[in-house]
């Protein structure tokens, strides 16, 4: 499987910017002014740094023979 380093040394395959492209479509239609964290393709810090509070304390799942770390945040939503 090819694949290529992102800036943190992460791999990145064709595979992951093609499915990222598809998500990150359907979000800006569908909440175009909820912005997205997303590890193919992290916004600037001044961008990111607001939504760091979503993030504390939480922890993080690490992946193996990966040096990084993620966050998912879950919610689920119900009308009784």
């Amino acid at each position: 499987m090819e694949y290529a380093r992102k800036q943190d040394d992460s791999p990145v395959t064709a595979a992951d910017i093609a499915a990222h492209t598809v998500i990150l479509e359907g979000l800006r239609t569908l909440t175009p002014d909820i912005p997205v964290l997303s590890e193919e393709d992290p916004p600037a810090w001044e961008v990111r740094q607001p939504l760091a509070a979503l993030l504390a304390g939480r922890s993080a799942r690490r992946h193996q023979g990966v040096h990084q770390a993620q966050w998912r945040i879950h919610g689920q939503y119900r009308a009784d």
